[in-house]
């Protein structure tokens, strides 16, 4: 956990950062892929979604929801990746606090969020990165019971 120093009080207190909850092993594909290819993909692996990339940089994200309204309404034959990814995408830095990025979350209505180091992706923070911490930390917060 990252320290941070209260403005006012001069205590000390913890902030919590992105990179102490997100997901690290972040699986990409190239815009050209076919949507059967990220279906594939996304089974494989288990991922909710895949980070799109083109000449090696993030474009745009394609969720597990994208797939199934492409195979919905289109040839899966001919649907590429690039026809239903969600772009331009909101991004967050590793350093930038849990708060904002929530903020930002429920701001945009977004359950993902792509973390960049510069023009690198290094992670993503989902809503069920959120869950797990939320959960943990319920399991270990103190309750005061009574009047």
């Amino acid at each position: 956990m990252s320290q941070e120093l209260g403005r006012r009080s001069g205590i000390q207190r913890t902030e919590l950062l992105v990179k102490d909850v997100m997901t690290r092993n972040v699986i990409t594909i190239s815009d050209s892929a076919s949507i059967e290819e990220a279906a594939r993909i996304m089974r494989k692996s288990g991922a909710g979604c895949l980070a799109v990339e083109r000449t090696s940089q993030i474009v745009g994200i394609i969720t597990e929801r994208d797939c199934i309204k492409a195979l919905a309404s289109r040839k899966i034959e001919t649907v590429r990746v690039t026809d239903v990814m969600s772009t331009p995408i909101v991004t967050i830095g590793p350093n930038d606090t849990l708060s904002k990025a929530v903020s930002i979350l429920a701001e945009k209505k977004m359950q993902r969020l792509p973390v960049m180091d510069g023009q690198h992706i290094v992670g993503i923070l989902t809503s069920a990165d959120l869950a797990r911490y939320y959960d943990k930390l319920s399991r270990y917060s103190i309750r005061t019971v009574g009047p």
